[in-house]
């Protein structure tokens, strides 16, 4: 018997003998299988004929599998049964795939088939009505130029007919935004009221989350604060920005006659008419498309959900089990530069580079002939055998005529398709945009960032308490389109940076004892000799109180021939001495090759660590691909740690996605993975402030959408809660429908698996949830189990970074939600009340001297809230003053 037999029969076979299954048994040097029904179906001689024995038991695996989904498929039984028959399959299919990993691919589709069947069989079984029901997603226009658009605003209006009845019956805009205020506050409520039979009965907490988001989004826009703050950064984008009022649009376009809505339409993109339809549909319970292709899983999770013990995690495990292959199948569908495949077609692409230059495989290797040869032109590129497009040839021209930064490395290039295509646009799109792409590019030099304003000294920014950013180079080994610091950087290789004025950044840092991380970065830090690289390391170690040094590189992924032996024996001599590590950035799961791999692990092996930073470009925002990177980066020892929102610079346009988007792939693509390859942190880098989690709710909200379908975004800074930030920063998003039928015409995406992208971005956060939770309670107007004590655990700080808690403020008011922000309340002289046994303790708003005393019925109110002791029939006076004053001003 040979070895491969014998490991076969150890791992494999007696595997199933040990399961109590009908399976395989030896006997006189054959293997059996028995079937079901106790008959023995196969028989194989191992020691006639090895090869045909090991086809033989291949076939066994799978037609048994294949037995069982038969059976699911088309015989009637019973949930124990449908789960027993599962459970077979699903051991049958996996044992088979073990033996011969050859057949995985083709082994993950036949599991992920078979989970999604026995979860359909399951949901029959439960609700065969609910089971079969056709779910349709809101269909997308099929011209999005053409599409009628007066169809569309009857659309909107259907999708909600109190709010159209409100608007329309209003006499004028402000009688419609207040009686709009009154309708979401009434929503709120219905939201949590329990009604048997009402419009939100039926739904689950996480589609009255959206739900909530929406309320709370919808209010924001018809507040006049926030309304003139979207007019500011329009007038910030462009000077003569007529003046937009969300409310006055939607109030003219429901009085506006068939024939006399022209002039709105002809500046209405039907972007701003899907975005309500959603809107509306939403706020009427309308969840139907929400879980459109997953109809049945919300339907045997309901199953799973009403049992206990064992019994419940039998019926999670199809679902569990779909999610994961669901993973996998798509995981399989994207390009890793480790595939056999995509290895072949760098040697073949990179023997052509090598013969163009007329150079070795020694020479590959090396990172300085690598260096010398970046590309930077268009004739060079198509010398390397890469056929462009007409538009990313002109786009070539057009940068190199303009004197724009374009470089490729011979590394990089190799990773490209000879032939134009989907499978490498990630990385073409880096570089390479197409000529449509270059508009703003070649007109804009903006410092968006905001650097200048953040820089202590030459050389450096600073934006956070202990950590500082070093410059030390003006280029990379290639260059981003995307690119932060694209108005900084010089072309070719005229970027020296002079050791003065790097040395001058050093002594900045010496001097000021509250840095402690220092990231080196500009440009690639790593394109300079590794001699300046020493003395750099060299001068920030003798630094006592610098604790941690970071180095950010694109090496890994461009050139990863740059970590030779010289590099990583000075990053090991100065990783002794200080914690150093590198901040990386790949885009794609093509760009991790083996040459990455060995780089990786050759820095591994001197206790380094790696981080990865990805941009969340449209050109990597198909599903999955974020997380299929991420998966890549831990295989070969490099943790995810950012993915970046594109810096919100009008020459990147051709990259954004939506803020949407981005918050759809965490919450639907991300949270499938195990947490060491799940990046915790979704971040949008706020001009100026710095970076702000996307995935925590309480640092942003929407405050607008514009006729273009833009949605407006009120970003405050990192350190809200600690200073005060008296100027918010107002992003505009790229429309959802824009950014959808791009990826339908540029990279082939089908617009129904992104349906769900307009439930995200609305910025309704649990904690709020759970606090109107309980301020309804409180006011007996929901049963729930959540208490005011549990919830007063939650301690929050306002602006000026006092602390407050909400459920002082439920004390005191019916509606907290519709009188704006938390503040203290301030006496006349400015100070604040701070004694807690007083009636009134906290208060909404941020109040001025002035408003304060016009709260007041008389001077015996001013004097009691000086003592902060106040009668409860004085403080309801001054209750209803607030609401009064409050709701005026905004």
């Amino acid at each position: 018997m040979s070895m491969d037999i014998n490991n076969l029969l150890k791992n494999y076979t007696i595997k199933i003998l040990s399961l109590a299954m009908s399976g395989l048994f030896f006997f006189n040097s054959s293997v059996y299988g028995i079937d079901i029904s106790g008959k023995t179906c196969l028989r194989i001689n191992l020691t006639s004929n090895t090869s045909k024995g090991i086809e033989r038991l291949k076939e066994f695996y799978e037609q048994y599998g294949d037995s069982f989904v038969s059976k699911i498929r088309n015989e009637s039984a019973g949930v124990e049964q449908i789960l027993e028959w599962y459970e077979k399959a699903r051991e049958y299919y996996t044992i088979y795939s073990e033996g011969y990993p050859d057949s995985n691919v083709r082994i993950i589709g036949k599991l992920h088939e078979l989970a999604g069947l026995v979860i359909e069989s399951l949901a029959k079984t439960a609700d065969s009505e609910a089971a079969i029901r056709n779910v349709k997603a809101l269909e997308m226009p099929a011209r999005e130029a053409k599409e009628d658009k007066l169809l569309l605003i009857n659309r909107m209006w259907e999708s909600n007919g109190k709010i159209y009845k409100i608007i329309k019956e209003a006499e004028n805009a402000e009688t419609a935004r207040k009686k709009l205020i009154s309708y979401l506050n009434e929503k709120r409520d219905t939201l949590f009221s329990g009604e048997k039979n009402g419009p939100y009965s039926d739904l689950a907490d996480n589609e009255k989350l959206i739900i909530y988001g929406i309320i709370n989004s919808f209010q924001s826009m018809l507040q006049p604060y926030f309304i003139d703050l979207v007019n500011k950064a329009l007038k910030r984008e462009h000077n003569n920005a007529p003046e937009y009022s969300i409310i006055e649009y939607l109030w003219q376009l429901a009085h506006s006659g068939q024939g006399k809505t022209g002039d709105l339409l002809e500046k209405t993109d039907i972007s701003f008419f899907y975005e309500f339809i959603h809107m509306f549909r939403r706020l009427d319970g309308d969840m139907q498309d929400r879980f459109a292709k997953n109809a049945d899983l919300g339907i045997v999770m309901d199953m799973a959900n009403k049992m206990q013990g064992a019994a419940a995690a039998r019926i999670r495990e199809p679902i569990l089990d779909f999610l994961s292959f669901s993973a996998d199948t798509a995981f399989l569908g994207i390009d890793s530069g480790l595939s056999p495949e995509l290895v072949r077609e760098y040697e073949k692409n990179k023997k052509y580079i090598l013969k163009v230059f007329n150079g070795t495989e020694a020479d590959w290797n090396n990172w300085k002939w690598q260096a010398r040869h970046i590309v930077r032109n268009r004739a060079d590129m198509e010398k390397m055998g890469v056929k462009l497009t007409p538009g990313e040839g002109n786009a070539i021209d057009a940068l190199n005529q303009n004197k724009r930064i374009f470089s490729i490395t011979p590394h990089h290039i190799a990773l490209m398709s000879q032939n134009p295509s989907l499978r490498d646009l990630a990385i073409r799109r880096q570089v390479m945009p197409e000529e449509e792409h270059l508009v703003w590019e070649l007109i804009a030099s903006s410092d968006v960032m905001r650097e200048n304003d953040t820089s202590p000294a030459d050389r450096v920014v600073r934006r956070y308490a202990k950590i500082c950013v070093l410059n030390v180079v003006d280029s990379c080994f290639q260059d981003c389109r995307y690119c932060q610091r694209a108005q900084l950087q010089k072309l070719g290789d005229a970027t020296t940076v002079s050791s003065n004025d790097i040395k001058a950044g050093i002594e900045y840092i010496r001097g000021n004892k509250a840095i402690t991380q220092v990231l080196v970065t500009g440009g690639d830090p790593l394109k300079m000799s590794t001699g300046k690289i020493d003395w750099i390391l060299g001068e920030l170690c003798s630094i006592k109180h610098v604790d941690g040094i970071r180095i950010g590189t694109r090496a890994f992924a461009v050139l990863p021939q740059r970590f030779d032996d010289e590099l990583l024996k000075v990053l090991e001599k100065y990783h002794k001495r200080k914690p150093i590590t590198l901040v990386t950035h790949f885009e794609h799961p093509r760009e991790v090759t083996p040459y990455t791999r060995e780089a990786v692990q050759k820095v591994k092996k001197l206790g380094i660590e790696i981080l990865n930073q990805q941009v969340f470009t449209r050109y990597v925002s198909s599903r999955h691909i974020a997380s299929a990177l991420n998966m890549s980066l831990v295989d070969i020892g490099i943790r995810p740690y950012y993915i970046f929102f594109p810096k919100p610079k009008k020459e990147q346009r051709a990259y954004f996605v939506p803020i949407a988007r981005i918050l759809q792939m965490w919450r639907e693509e991300m949270r499938l993975l195990p947490g060491i390859g799940r990046t915790g942190q979704i971040v949008f880098n706020v001009p100026g402030k710095g970076k702000m989690q996307l995935i925590d709710g309480t640092g942003y909200r929407l405050i607008g959408i514009l006729p273009d379908g833009q949605r407006a975004y009120l970003f405050s800074s990192w350190y809200y809660g600690l200073l005060k930030d008296p100027a918010p920063y107002v992003h505009f998003d790229i429309p959802i429908l824009e950014y959808l039928t791009t990826m339908r015409s540029e990279m082939g995406e089908s617009p129904e698996d992104y349906a769900s992208i307009w439930d995200y971005g609305y910025g309704g956060s649990v904690l709020g949830f759970m606090h109107t939770i309980a301020r309804l309670r409180y006011e007996d107007k929901i049963e729930n189990t959540i208490t005011i004590a549990e919830i007063n655990k939650f301690r929050i700080k306002d602006k000026s970074g006092a602390k407050f808690s909400y459920s002082t403020v439920w004390r005191e008011f019916y509606d907290a939600e519709k009188l704006g922000l938390i503040r203290k309340l301030k006496k006349a002289d400015g100070a604040v009340v701070r004694r807690k046994g007083s009636i009134v303790y906290e208060i909404i708003a941020e109040l001025t001297k002035g408003q304060l005393r016009d709260l007041a019925e008389d001077e015996a109110i001013i004097e009691a809230l000086k003592r902060g002791r106040i009668r409860e029939e004085e403080a309801q006076k001054i209750i209803n003053k607030i609401t009064s004053v409050i709701t005026s001003s905004l």
